[in-house]
């Protein structure tokens, strides 16, 4: 991303003839023309719903930059910062400013008299306002999504139905909020929490002009840092939901054997994946998941994790009151070789060893079915370790 702010530059090339609706294609239409990719979003503040799609034009085009082996030179992309009609005209994408919606044009804007759409209604309630984000991502997410997948990680999704899966997910997680948030079409809680969404705590990066007159310079130069952020929480939504999509149905085979082991309420992974989390419900009966540590500096030799389940909020499992808070040395209290810690609000436990995790989940049981939540008369005997990875 190069090139000042331009609040009225004008005198650019025509765009280049339409292609196929497709990012990659775009590049290549623009590629055979010139080694400039045109981008213009609105200027004054600027909001992470057109950072988000400068981060995945950005991607993409690293990507594309890549494999464009027989091009002299690389297509870089010139982010432009205007309202002037004359540059929209002239650009190759525009991004929540001018007025049109119009994906065959790759122009990107919702404010216009009657809006982009809305998502789809969910029974009665109406579907959430499109913003330039939600845009941008209901055409471009899957294509996003494919090449994180391939420059990102080692999982292997076939075909185009996971990619579709993955791109619902972070529309459903994190694009769809942005699109409320940037609309105004948000439902409050009646809390009165002060809830710091990543829109708001995004729009912090805008310069605050005390004394200075470099306010134009010192936004463009804010937003090459925020598109570079969001580029990052894009990157890691889009892999978690790939790691859910593909560890799904793994865990939904787990799940039909677990009522046959001998203690229904723990499950035993061997991964670090966290799938688990949007698959397991209150009706599944799985209290704790044990599971190791993700811990890139030292992944053969990671300690365990201990992790009560919750449903809509609920924390469905406690470890014993007397655990709680203890930072380390949970080993001299629970008599558990290699047991570290446990939180202090009763969610979360640690152990240096996979039979240590679940000596603790042993001592646990007993101590919650002595309690009205218990519900049953566990001795802590053996259950059985279901291992994921034969599956």
């Amino acid at each position: 991303m190069s090139s000042p702010d331009t609040q009225d530059q004008t005198q650019a090339p025509e765009q280049a003839q339409k292609p196929p609706h497709t990012l990659k294609s775009l590049f290549e239409a623009v590629h055979q023309e010139r080694d400039e990719l045109r981008v213009t979003v609105h200027s004054g503040v600027f909001h992470i719903d057109e950072a988000i799609c400068l981060a995945m034009v950005k991607f993409l085009l690293d990507d594309y930059n890549d494999g464009a082996t027989r091009f002299k030179y690389t297509l870089t992309m010139l982010v432009r910062r205007s309202r002037d009609p004359e540059v929209i005209q002239n650009s190759d994408i525009v991004i929540d400013v001018g007025g049109i919606y119009d994906p065959d044009l790759y122009r990107y804007d919702h404010h216009q008299a009657n809006g982009a759409g809305r998502r789809p209604s969910k029974g009665d309630v109406e579907g959430t306002l499109y913003s330039a984000a939600g845009l941008f991502w209901k055409d471009f997410g899957v294509e996003f999504s494919k090449s994180v997948a391939r420059r990102c990680t080692r999982i292997k999704l076939q075909g185009g139905k996971p990619f579709r899966k993955v791109a619902r997910i972070v529309d459903s997680q994190l694009i769809e909020g942005i699109c409320a948030l940037d609309t105004g079409d948000v439902r409050l809680s009646s809390t009165g929490a002060k809830i710091q969404s990543i829109s708001s705590a995004f729009s912090m990066l805008n310069p605050v002009e005390i004394g200075s007159d470099k306010i134009v310079d010192d936004q463009y130069d804010a937003l090459q840092v925020g598109t570079k952020f969001v580029q990052q929480i894009l990157i890691g939504a889009v892999k978690r939901a790939i790691d859910s999509v593909y560890h799904r149905p793994m865990l939904n085979k787990l799940l039909e054997k677990q009522n046959s082991t001998e203690e229904p309420r723990v499950l035993v992974l061997n991964n670090t994946s966290q799938a688990w989390r949007s698959v397991l419900t209150k009706n599944s009966g799985v209290l704790v998941v044990i599971q190791p540590a993700a811990d890139a500096n030292n992944p053969q030799h990671r300690n365990w994790n201990v992790l009560a389940t919750s449903h809509k909020g609920v924390q469905l499992f406690d470890f014993p009151a007397e655990w709680y808070g203890v930072e380390s040395g949970l080993d001299r209290i629970t008599g558990v070789p290699g047991a570290l810690y446990c939180h202090n609000t009763g969610f979360a436990a640690g152990a240096k060893t996979r039979e240590g995790a679940i000596a603790l989940v042993r001592l646990a049981l007993i101590e919650w079915d002595k309690t009205d939540h218990g519900g049953g008369t566990s001795d802590g005997g053996g259950f059985e370790e279901v291992d994921d990875e034969d599956e």
